[in-house]
């Protein structure tokens, strides 16, 4: 080691020591802080997409009807509805010729099974499904009408109440050889009509449909920039602030996962009580909380690569061996390397493989952090190596 670069490094430690206790205690405690916004943000995300989004409670109603246990139970549901509110041996009795009215007990006995399976077929075809679609759509646009303060002519009808009307379904399939025309026109009016959300309920969902709304890209900006903050303010502990970070997001991903676990299930005995809906219920909690399991996953990702840029910013032999071949392009084609990052970037935008990059603010925020992680890199690469010398082949640590 030369006498110049001794003196650097001398001249060099003492910022650690000088900076140890204060910073070190600002840098931690946002970085806590941070912690608990980003598994906040998680949630509130989640629960924005579920609730408010309109896009996302249409896919989730598909899926839903996707399932084969949460069709059949629907097809159950539709054929209760039907045969508990009219008295089908009374219209059978008066449909069928005198000499066959004693079988009429008999064939209302069996007709509600083979409804059933006619319901359950019928719903799997796509034109029936896009009935189920819209049918959640309505029911979702009343209310958000609700919670946005709008009381529309539909949701005046519903007499107050935000309501799920399957009455379309039930007249799709009435002509289909399980339900008659005769049988269906006793059905009153309100039949196949699911109360979800009551008048009396509206006030307090109301005030958390709005904090929900303010609260969700507050959260994950705030976190992402408590994040940023602190590792900015690390120096020059840096290295270890991110990777820090990096760890704290792999942490928060399993919490998620271990969370959605945990709670589908007790969420299904808490809210379903007959014993042949709950593989329904847990089919409906699995299909509602995925998005909870791709959030997730993107933090886990995200955080992997958090790691390998703490790695290529460490002093291990292949990390900087590599540093020292990114320093030519760094230093001599900035704009180049740029650039390709760019197009890696959109490649990654077009895949879309985290809900993040399926929303243009999402985008543009990993967008920032990635050119900012590249900027950061290029400029320690060249502080490091500022001359353009050939670079050694890279051996194993």
């Amino acid at each position: 080691m030369t006498d110049a670069t001794t003196s650097e490094v001398l001249t060099e430690r003492p910022k650690p020591e000088r900076f140890s206790r204060k910073r070190a205690l600002l840098v931690w405690s946002l970085v806590a802080v941070a912690t608990i916004l980003l598994f906040l943000s998680s949630l509130t995300l989640w629960l924005k997409r579920q609730v408010i989004d309109s896009k996302g409670y249409a896919d989730t109603s598909a899926q839903l009807l996707q399932n084969e246990e949460i069709r059949t139970s629907v097809a159950t549901y539709i054929t209760d509805t039907v045969f508990q509110k009219v008295d089908v041996n009374a219209i059978l009795q008066q449909q069928l010729p005198p000499r066959l009215q004693p079988l009429a007990p008999v064939a209302a006995a069996a007709l509600p099974q083979l409804t059933d399976r006619t319901v359950n077929r019928l719903l799997a075809s796509p034109r029936v499904q896009d009935l189920w679609v819209e049918a959640n759509r309505r029911a979702h646009d009343r209310f958000i009408d609700i919670l946005n303060g709008k009381k529309t002519g539909r949701f005046a009808t519903a007499g107050g109440a935000v309501v799920l009307d399957l009455n379309p379904l039930i007249r799709e399939v009435e002509g289909s050889g399980g339900l008659g025309k005769r049988i269906t026109a006793e059905l009153p009016p309100d039949a196949g009509r699911i109360v979800i959300l009551k008048s009396d309920q509206l006030d307090q969902l109301q005030k958390a449909f709005k904090f929900l709304k303010a609260l969700t890209v507050f959260l994950l900006v705030a976190a992402l920039g408590l994040f940023a903050i602190a590792i900015y303010l690390g120096y020059p502990r840096r290295r270890n602030v991110l990777r820090a970070s990096a760890v704290i997001f792999i942490f928060a991903g399993l919490l998620l996962l271990i969370v959605r676990n945990q709670l589908g299930p007790a969420i299904v005995e808490s809210l379903v009580k007959t014993d042949s809906f709950k593989p329904a219920g847990r089919a409906a909690v699995a299909i509602t909380t995925g998005m909870l399991h791709e959030i997730a996953v993107a933090l886990i990702v995200y955080g992997a690569v958090g790691l390998v840029g703490a790695w290529l910013a460490g002093p291990t032999r292949w990390a900087t061996g590599i540093r020292r071949r990114l320093a030519p392009p760094f230093r001599d084609r900035p704009g180049i390397v740029f650039g390709v990052v760019a197009f890696v970037y959109l490649l990654l935008v077009l895949w879309g493989p985290t809900p993040a990059l399926h929303r243009w603010w999402g985008i543009l925020l990993l967008a920032a952090l990635v050119f900012l992680g590249v900027w950061a890199l290029r400029r320690e690469t060249l502080r490091e190596f500022p001359e353009a010398a050939p670079p050694p082949p890279v051996t194993a640590a």
